[in-house]
């Protein structure tokens, strides 16, 4: 006669099956089943539905600790960075900045003033200013006059050509127009200036007379221009007895 399965042997056969918990709860293993086979295990019924064993297996929980581990890490990693490129920029390399298209620009345009006012300037001509101290003096374009018949000089075949003179004192004190003097060369050759009272112009010499600060008077003056030239350069000084050098105006006529 068969003898009955003990329990060892259907634990043996059928092991018991462990069951955890949601959350981290504790695993317990069941084996009630088991009591209903003490006298051996029921015959099979080939009728009866088999519902499989569903294994639950506990996740294991995350500390606290390592959760803010984590949470520092690449907190940690962008520190070491800062301090990495802190350290490099401390090194004895050259850390000027660089130069923007605007301070290019800028340096550019300062470095052509200072090159253009070292540069000596030209003559100047019809039109233009100068500045002497103070007396600013100007010459007009210049225009061919017809002498009066109160002319004195003789042209020679030459002709004529006549100036508005402006003097305009910006200085603190008088000027004396008489000290203005004029020496003038044409064609490589000297000539004189022109005195034609009748067909309007008073020269240099008697046009002008004392000129208040601030103010500016003009007059007209004629030179001869000899025959064949078509080119004339004046020698201005407004101050016959200073001590500044005189302006040379030329230019065609």
């Amino acid at each position: 006669m068969a003898r009955s399965a003990s329990a060892k042997d259907l634990r043996n056969r059928w092991p018991p099956q462990q069951i955890c918990g949601p959350e981290g709860g504790r695993c317990i293993t069941q084996d009630s089943e088991l009591s209903r086979f003490s006298h051996g295990p029921p015959e099979p019924d080939s009728n009866a539905r088999r519902i499989p064993i569903l294994r639950i297996t506990q996740t294991p929980a995350v500390r606290k600790n390592d959760t803010v581990r984590t949470r520092l890490t690449p907190v940690i990693s962008a520190v070491a960075a800062l301090a990495l490129l802190a350290g490099c920029g401390s090194s004895d390399e050259d850390t000027t900045p660089e130069t923007t298209a605007e301070q290019t620009a800028e340096e550019g345009a300062d470095q052509a003033q200072e090159a253009a006012a070292e540069e000596p300037a030209g003559n100047p001509t019809w039109g233009d200013t100068h500045d002497f101290d103070g007396l600013l003096v100007t010459f007009s374009e210049p225009r061919e006059h017809e002498p009066s018949e109160y002319l004195i000089q003789e042209i020679d075949g030459g002709r004529v050509v006549a100036f508005d003179i402006s003097v305009e004192n910006g200085k603190d004190e008088v000027y004396d127009g008489a000290l203005f003097h004029t020496q003038a060369t044409s064609g490589g050759r000297p000539t004189e200036e022109l005195f034609d009272s009748g067909g309007g112009l008073d020269g240099t010499a008697m046009g002008f007379s004392s000129i208040p600060s601030g103010e500016t008077v003009t007059v007209s003056a004629g030179w001869i221009i000899p025959e064949g030239s078509s080119d004339l350069r004046l020698e201005v000084a407004p101050e016959l007895f200073s001590d500044g050098d005189p302006v040379f105006f030329e230019g065609e006529v």
